[in-house]
């Protein structure tokens, strides 16, 4: 009788074991597991499928879908201590067999650690994977993968995402912490924006188009484009041929996109459109306020209440980028960050998108510089001559964009993701005095650029192919 009894322990413990795992397996994954029982043992045999992750899967729906606003992706799941990618596996990261239908034959005990290969996907993919997650390519760790044994993935809100065992076998484990949210959302369309490519929600079908440094897209499929065209045109567009012409395009796209989206989404803003920006503060600053007033005053009257605001943001805008930090007014009516490191942002004396502003110049601009090129209508505005209305909205509207939110690869994040202490430093919350022309010989901070590491990233065919685990 005794003798029987570790026999019906294993029995109940293995019961048990299966039941854990068949609850921690979503039921759209089930298909890839086969769940069997050894009651003599106490532990449970699995037949897993090699699981593969091609970039095509991420994109195959990209044309078709309703929305195109980020979405929530599960990156730890405490039910499975050593599986995160089956919480990965459970918000739709779409994956297929491997094509030799092999498979993984593990046994698992009470300790319901898998030990399985996970995810398995070309760097190229990951990559990827990696850009929609948000991850910065400058601070998050992306581009020093192959410097070092094992690095460290940063979400966007800077805390750890995932660590990265570097050795014969590149291995992700995402980050299981208290400290870090338990989600964060997955975008394709910010990830091919970090590729120069944009995306744009259309009907019946979305449009993906290949931007370059003139400020024209083309239709390309996100599907049929190769790394290497890809990589052509990040150097085209970020290799220092970006021209303001192209940098008001790309603002209009972000703008268009955080305004109009679900979400407010902040996508990639090539570091060129940060230094046009940052030139077109200069020639703002260089005027003056006074001289600024007298040119748009025809356009939008000289007793226009938001025209005065507008004028204060310009200030603000400009002493943010001067000073680096916001005045206490900034500090509460610009942006603020959730505790999911969503942005939002205020409709409010935006020029582009406020009803107080529905000047024809406004749909002019937005017409002949329209992102998608076959959209556009030419209205022969110049905006390389300052004494035009037409240039110095366009400036205008560089200035008080969202791209300003996007931070400069020349310096360290400008604002803490929190909005903390922001502001202690600035000068008792006055307003930035621009309203006389700029001094000679002041010196003003222009951005300077740095390559996008896609392009060293995407040069390096050993690393693209290289073979990496997601766990």
């Amino acid at each position: 009788m005794l003798g029987t009894l570790p026999l019906l322990w294993n029995a109940v413990k293995s019961i048990w074991i299966r039941q854990r795992l068949h609850s921690a397996i979503p039921s759209n994954i089930r298909d890839h597991f086969s769940l069997g029982i050894d009651l003599a043992a106490g532990v449970v045999p699995i037949v897993l499928d090699n699981l593969v992750l091609k970039r095509r899967n991420l994109l195959a729906n990209v044309e078709t879908m309703a929305s195109l606003a980020p979405r929530k992706v599960v990156v730890a799941d405490s039910r499975l201590p050593d599986a995160a990618w089956v919480g990965l596996l459970a918000t739709g990261l779409p994956v297929e067999r491997e094509w030799d239908e092999s498979v993984q034959r593990l046994v698992v005990d009470s300790t319901l650690r898998l030990g399985a290969d996970g995810i398995k996907c070309h760097f190229r993919t990951f990559a990827f994977f990696c850009l929609g997650l948000g991850i910065d390519l400058y601070r998050g760790g992306l581009c020093d993968l192959a410097s070092s044994t094992i690095n460290v993935l940063r979400a966007p809100s800077g805390r750890e995402l995932a660590v990265i065992k570097c050795d014969e076998t590149w291995r992700v484990r995402f980050v299981k912490s208290q400290r870090l949210i338990p989600f964060v959302d997955f975008s394709e369309r910010r990830a091919l924006a970090q590729m120069s490519i944009m995306l744009v929600a259309c009907h019946p079908t979305n449009e993906s188009f290949l931007f370059d440094a003139n400020g024209k897209s083309y239709p390309r499929s996100p599907t049929a484009l190769r790394y290497r065209t890809i990589r052509a045109a990040l150097v085209d567009v970020e290799g220092g041929g970006g021209t303001f012409t192209a940098a008001f395009t790309w603002t209009l796209y972000a703008e268009s996109v955080f305004y109009e989206s679900e979400l407010t989404e902040l996508l990639h803003v090539p570091q060129f459109v940060l230094r046009e920006r940052s030139i077109a503060l200069f020639d703002l600053r260089r005027l003056g306020e006074r001289t600024v007033r007298a040119i748009i005053e025809p356009i939008f009257g000289s007793n226009c209440s938001p025209m005065e605001d507008l004028m204060a943001r310009v200030g603000r805008a400009l002493e943010y980028h001067e000073c680096g930090r916001l005045s206490p007014l900034q500090r509460r009516t610009s942006m603020s960050y959730d505790d999911l490191g969503v942005r939002t942002y205020s409709r409010e004396l935006n020029i582009l998108y406020d009803d107080r502003f529905r000047q024809e110049l406004i749909r002019d601009l937005k017409e002949q510089f329209h992102f998608m090129s076959h959209l556009r209508k030419n209205h022969d505005l110049d905006l390389a001559l300052l004494n035009t209305p037409a240039a110095i909205c366009a400036r205008i509207i560089m200035a008080v964009s969202v791209v300003q939110r996007w931070p400069r690869a020349d310096r360290s994040p400008e604002i803490d993701p929190n909005l903390s202490d922001i502001g202690n430093n600035s000068r008792d919350g006055t307003s930035y005095e621009w309203y006389n022309p700029m001094p000679e010989g002041y010196a003003f901070d222009i951005v300077q650029p740095k390559p996008n590491p896609l392009i060293e990233l995407f040069a390096d065919a050993d690393l693209m192919n290289r073979a990496v685990y997601i766990q």
